[in-house]
């Protein structure tokens, strides 16, 4: 394969630190948490007990009742809203819950910014826009909203009851929903018809298709979901939400314009009304997602923006759009929903992950040579894709009919049978044939060239290829037809089991007990990974970036082995306090909190036969006893975080042994679980270039050892700081 040399310079250092302290016991005696029969209470220190309020321990908010019994189940207080308090004996019993809580089949959404109570109307969750009624429920299916007739997720996907866009078929016939979410044209018959705050309208009624009412001048309460028809409105910012309808440029300028106060920028949607027109963004801080619906083929850019979350394409109508990222511009993930082009434009672009849904190209402009290839690039379409930018790995996920590479790449791993054609310009190091990719082609022009191939199943590869079997029995084939003899190099396949809520990926699923394999998970925003599994094989630690993107390395694989992600939702750090007032900023308008007369009825709040008997409560083993708080020893947490070290010519990462355990090498560190007294080694190890490396350590004493230093972790922080002199 040529080699080539992508230009690295320094970018970080790293971080250190310890936070150890004593702990005092969960139980103070006379004060505290106590129980009887009839349940638990909080005793002041004073002898006396909380009653009619809230009362936070740790993380965690409780209710205890005009008896001063801690409450559990629906509660209402003082303020009318509602809350749901855990009525589970796992621990946390009585815990206010807050996001998403379900009750057998429906699903209820608790503010954590509202202080967990119940939000009724529109509710926005990580850029998805979902409906409740005034109970609280959460809505399916065909609804309509003052008038205008919505689609919420009706499968349960991990996404149910979200709001679509785009055009579905429902029940036979074909619909298409704008960006807001409106049906443009003729509408589904909605089964269950509601005002803005969720309330049923009860004179509503429809078992036809009807004309869409979103040119309707009335508006709904929930945030960006106004019944006025998009065409007629320009440019705006709304409730935290950028939304971009004409064709022109947004910068610092045109944004004070419609953002004067500076808020936050959560999502921006480029709407469909935009057309085949021109829109470029500069210097835009996205915290969220950005959804381009609109935009033509002359291009769409983003010029120095940094996008937290994901850049999706969904233009359902028009010429494919061209999405073209220029200067500093940062994004976690790429994602062509339907066609279109991506273009890198600069060589300081960062995209951890491009996931391809649709015909879509990745290309490179012609003047630019980018300094390090991307990480990743998912191909999860049948359709037609080309990817012409440097690219470490290469992953088919469905039987393609054809994917074009003129470029060069690390690793092509192929999950499902598929046409790999390799034309001029492109530079392979490696294909992998995953067992349940039987019959993929893989063909090359003269000038192309692939090093290896590692056949997993049956396929064909270009004559002259070396090619590697990873068991007998596997037939493969050139292009001349003739039968290629493989040596058999016994390896294991991995694969990667479904995971809602986060895209993953594998440098390599082919591999021997030997090899390392890494695995890149991009979360979608509002999510984290809370575990990783691989059967008996070894999974490193998990390393988490500062945009979320989590890394992690498989070793020790004896066997066939599927890889499982659990990712849950984070949680607010700081909620505020139930009962207290939230800023206006973070309050429901009065017609999504639910009225009195709203709460839930009876038949959706739990009936006493549903509520935890005294059984139920947690018993003196469930609770903290003295014994069981950390001791001092116990408590102290290494915290070790650090960027990816990038060196000209070569590259750099850390090399770590806790406790004199297995070296551990990873090019970011993000490691929590050390205590005071562990011995801790770390190293930095370069390759390919000439570098020096220091590093100095501040709250320790360390020893020096080979290209790094050792210290055992004192009670105190500890800082290290890592130099890297080039040396010429």
């Amino acid at each position: 394969m040529r080699k080539t040399q992508w230009k690295r310079v320094l970018v970080g250092a790293l971080a250190v630190s310890m936070i150890a302290g004593n702990c005092a016991p969960a139980f103070a005696a006379g004060s505290g948490w106590k129980q009887n029969n009839t349940g638990w209470w909080y005793q002041n220190t004073n002898g006396t007990y909380k009653t009619n309020t809230w009362f936070q321990d740790g993380n965690d908010w409780y209710y205890f009742d005009g008896n001063g019994y801690m409450a559990t189940g629906w509660l209402q207080d003082s303020t009318k809203n509602w809350y749901y308090l855990n009525p589970i004996s796992n621990g946390k019993k009585g815990a206010m819950q807050t996001g998403w809580v379900q009750e057998g089949d429906k699903w209820y959404y608790l503010n954590s910014k509202a202080g967990g109570a119940l939000q009724t109307g529109w509710i926005n969750d990580g850029g998805k826009w979902y409906f409740a009624n005034s109970s609280g429920v959460m809505q399916s299916g065909v609804i309509s909203v003052d008038g205008v007739v919505y689609y919420l997720n009706p499968n349960s996907d991990g996404t149910k009851g979200a709001m679509m866009v785009g055009t579905y078929t429902i029940n036979g016939k074909t619909y298409t929903f704008g960006d807001n979410g409106a049906s443009i044209g003729i509408a589904p018959a909605a089964t269950v018809a509601f005002n803005s705050n969720g309330t049923t309208v009860s004179s509503y009624a429809s078992s036809s298709d009807s004309s869409s009412s979103s040119s309707s001048s009335s508006s709904s309460s929930g945030g960006s979901h106004s019944s006025s028809s998009s065409t007629k409105k320009g440019n705006e910012y709304k409730n935290g939400d950028l939304y971009i309808r004409k064709a022109g440029t947004i910068n610092a300028e045109t944004l004070k314009a419609l953002n004067p106060e500076g808020k936050e920028i959560q999502n921006v949607y480029i709407s469909s009304t935009v057309g085949e027109g021109d829109v470029d963004l500069e210097d835009l801080d996205v915290k969220g997602d950005v959804f381009v619906r609109g935009g033509g083929s002359d291009t769409v850019t983003f010029k120095n923006c940094k996008i937290k979350g994901k850049l999706a394409t969904d233009k359902s109508e028009g010429k494919q759009v061209h999405v073209k990222l220029l200067g500093n511009t940062t994004v976690a993930k790429v994602e062509v929903k339907k066609t279109a082009k991506i273009e890198i434009a600069s060589n300081t672009v960062t995209i951890n992950t491009i996931l391809l849904s649709d015909i879509a190209s990745v290309i490179l402009s012609d003047d630019v040579t980018i300094s390090f290839p991307i990480p990743v690039i998912i191909v999860d379409t049948t359709k037609k894709v080309e990817v012409s930018t440097p690219v470490k790995t290469l992953q088919v996920n469905k039987a393609n009919e054809q994917v074009v590479v003129n470029t060069e790449v690390t690793n092509i791993v192929v999950n499902a049978p598929a046409e790999i054609k390799l034309e001029d310009g492109a530079d392979v190091e490696k294909v992998e044939v995953g067992e349940s990719a039987k019959g993929t082609s893989i063909t090359a022009s003269e000038s192309a060239n692939i090093d290896k191939v590692v056949a997993g199943a049956n396929c064909t590869v270009p004559a002259g290829t070396d090619v590697e079997a990873t068991k007998e029995g596997i037939t493969v084939e050139d292009s001349k037809g003739e039968t290629v003899v493989a040596p058999v190099v016994e390896r294991f396949e991995l694969t990667i089991a479904k995971c809602d809520n986060a895209t993953a990926s594998l440098d390599t699923k082919l591999v021997s007990e030997t090899d390392k394999a890494t695995l890149t998970i991009v979360p979608e925003l509002g999510y984290k990974v809370k575990e990783v599994t691989a059967g008996d094989a070894t999974v490193g630690a998990l390393e988490v970036a500062e945009d979320g993107v989590v890394t992690t390395t498989i070793t020790g694989v004896t066997k066939a082995t599927e890889i499982k992600i659990t990712v849950e939702k984070e949680t607010t750090e700081n909620p505020t306090e139930p009962g207290e007032t939230p800023s206006e900023s973070e309050t429901p308008s009065e017609s999504e909190t639910p009225s009195e007369s709203e709460k839930p009825s009876e038949s959706e709040t739990p009936s006493e036969s549903e509520t935890p008997s005294e059984s139920e409560t947690p018993s003196e083993s469930e609770t903290p006893s003295e014994s069981e708080t950390p001791s001092e020893s116990e408590t102290g947490k290494l915290v070790i975080t650090a960027q990816e070290i990038k060196v000209t010519g070569g590259s750099a990462v850390y090399q770590y042994k806790i406790n004199k355990g297995s070296a551990v090498t990873a090019s970011a560190l993000n490691l929590k679980t050390l205590k005071k007294g562990d011995t801790v080694e770390i190293s930095v190890i370069i390759s390919g270039a000439s570098y020096a490396a220091k590093l100095t350590v501040t709250g320790a004493t360390a020893t020096d050892i080979e290209d790094g230093v050792s210290f055992t972790m004192p009670e105190g922080n500890v800082t290290i700081e890592a130099t890297l002199t080039e040396q010429k």
